[in-house]
């Protein structure tokens, strides 16, 4: 199958995703609904949901990013929509509210805890669909530390990318850490902060992510160099974040992929 089919294809699925979340949001008017959406790219997640806005544009579908710093969803949801505003709760509600960045919350953990004890809070104090955007890391901590919370949805929505789009994405993150890397010089190890890539977690969830996708959706193994590229950004990650015998393992694997692909003697 060429590069176009697999493209339109996955294309088509998206869509096919996007109208399954609009006729969830339309089912749950005026009542509490939890609808969870994975989609591990922010590149897609932002495209999809500019085309959800532009088929909803006749509802008031509200958007929140979370902060790293947030430590209690509910809380958030209240002050971001004043909620606590007795005019607002009775004439200005919206018909659902969407929920991204809980990867980067720095206390995930606990925040998830949280929505699981209080999960009833939820149902009592909020009649809109509740839409949460998800990575799987996320998704799995969701399942694993507020199953009573999660429980509440039906089927979770996926969004993916196509195989092309994918390996891109890993291209593309690469080449620009390298970028980065041979700018600044071989004197001394500089970190990610220094290299100015402050939102190096983000980039290495991605590109560990399409390369899990490429092989799970696809069937598809990243060509050695490649390969070699990827290893070398997640050892610098790992040294960066003093797991030197991490580090170590991806930078061994950096070198043998360089190896396979000819680029050392």
């Amino acid at each position: 199958m060429t590069w176009q089919l697999t493209q339109a294809s996955k294309q088509s699925e998206n869509q096919h995703s996007l109208q399954r979340l609009i006729r969830a949001i339309a089912l749950s008017t005026n009542q509490f609904a939890l609808i969870l959406v994975r989609c591990n790219y922010e590149q897609l997640r932002t495209s999809m949901l500019e085309h959800l806005r532009f088929l909803t544009k006749d509802i008031n579908l509200r958007e929140i990013f979370i902060q790293p710093s947030t430590t209690a969803l509910h809380t958030t949801i209240i002050s971001e929509l004043f909620l606590d505003n007795p005019t607002v709760a009775t004439d200005s509600l919206p018909s659902a509210v969407m929920i991204s960045g809980l990867e980067s919350v720095i206390d995930l953990e606990d925040l998830l805890t949280n929505i699981n004890q209080a999960r009833d809070i939820y149902a009592a104090s909020l009649p809109f669909p509740l839409v949460l955007w998800l990575q799987d890391e996320v998704a799995t901590s969701l399942s694993r530390l507020a199953p009573d919370f999660k429980s509440w949805a039906a089927t979770t929505i996926k969004f993916e990318m196509a195989a092309y789009d994918l390996i891109t994405l890993v291209q593309q993150e690469t080449e620009f850490i390298f970028a980065k890397v041979l700018e600044a010089g071989a004197e001394k190890f500089l970190s990610n902060a220094d290299l100015d890539l402050a939102l190096h977690t983000q980039h290495r969830r991605e590109i560990e992510s399409a390369r899990n996708d490429l092989q799970r959706l696809y069937n598809i193994t990243l060509e050695a160099e490649l390969e070699a590229s990827l290893e070398f950004v997640l050892g610098r990650d790992e040294y960066t974040d003093d797991q030197i015998g991490d580090a170590l393992i991806h930078y061994q694997k950096s070198l043998a992929f360089w190896k396979e692909a000819g680029g050392v003697g």
